[in-house]
């Protein structure tokens, strides 16, 4: 699952989006990276057999969506700097920069015994199961990031510098959206990573 927003002095896939409006140039993109911060942070459970573990996770992960919950959870979020420059042509956008926050969140099964040998066989393939599904999501996040970045880097436009933002700000709200729907899509044909093994098989003793 993933939760996504934009925080901050939002960024935008120029070079697409201003062009439905006004002339745009884009400069060919250098050699830039999104500043990225990235974590994976743990939240405990407990048990010693399947269906006590898997109620644990019911009872202590952070998403939880009425009577659903879901195991993991990855939030992230897109902000940018940028300055827009006054051009006798229109607008100029320059230093700019993009930030994207990454946050996965996973069951941690804490050290008890006893614990049978097919109980742990069984959480360690769902845990890897699930931090594989949940890096597909924080993946897409930074290959958005690092493709808006190439697209507003040093982009000159046929328009005055506040009409400029404004459809930044347009282009941005859009993307993002995109973004959000392809990942809830990603979640729809996995079944939320079960179909990649992201499931706790409740026959294991």
């Amino acid at each position: 699952m993933i939760l996504a927003a934009n925080t901050g002095p939002a960024i935008a896939f120029v070079c697409t989006a201003l062009t439905l409006f006004v002339h745009v140039e884009c400069a060919d993109a250098e050699a830039l990276r999104p500043i990225v911060d990235f974590q994976v942070t743990y939240y405990p459970v407990t048990g010693q057999t399947i269906p006590e573990i898997q109620k644990s996770i019911g009872q202590n992960t952070p998403s939880k969506e009425g009577e659903y919950y879901y195991a993991g959870v990855t939030i992230w979020d897109l902000s940018s700097n940028y300055d827009l420059v006054d051009t006798a042509d229109g607008c100029t956008v320059r230093n700019s920069q993009v930030y994207l926050n990454t946050t996965i969140h996973l069951p941690r099964l804490a050290e008890q015994r006893p614990i049978s040998q097919g109980v742990r066989s069984e959480w360690s393939r769902f845990s890897n199961a699930l931090k594989t599904h949940e890096m597909l999501h924080a993946k897409n996040a930074y290959r958005a990031a690092s493709t808006l970045l190439g697209k507003i880097n040093r982009v000159n436009t046929s328009v005055p510098c506040g009409r400029a933002k404004t459809i930044i700000q347009y282009g941005t709200d859009a993307l993002i959206r995109n973004i959000t729907e392809f990942d809830r899509q990603l979640d729809g044909k996995t079944q939320h990573g079960k179909s990649q093994g992201a499931f706790l098989n409740m026959g294991v003793r």
